[in-house]
C-alpha cells in the first residue's frame, strides 16, 4: 500500500513538473515578444523626450547667441 502511495506521489509530482515545463515553453515566446515590445516603446519614448530636450536646448543657445550679438553691437 505504501509503495502504491509513493508511486502515485511520484507520478503526480512528475505530471506537475512536466505541466510546468510545457507551460513555460508555450508562453515564453509570447512573454519575450511582449517584453521586447515594452522595451522598444520605452526606448521610443526616451528618444522622443531627448529629441525635445535637445531642440529646446539648441533654441535656448540660439536665443542667447542672438542676445549676445545685440549687446555686443554685432562685433562677432
Amino acid at each position: 500500500m505504501k509503495i502504491a502511495k509513493a508511486e502515485f506521489a511520484v507520478r503526480r509530482a512528475w505530471h506537475r513538473f512536466s505541466a510546468l515545463i510545457e507551460y513555460y515553453l508555450r508562453f515564453l515566446p509570447l512573454y519575450r515578444h511582449w517584453r521586447r515590445k515594452q522595451k522598444l516603446a520605452g526606448l521610443e519614448l526616451y528618444y522622443a523626450q531627448m529629441r525635445k530636450f535637445e531642440e529646446r536646448r539648441l533654441a535656448q543657445r540660439l536665443e542667447t547667441l542672438e542676445a549676445w550679438k545685440k549687446t555686443r553691437g554685432g562685433m562677432a
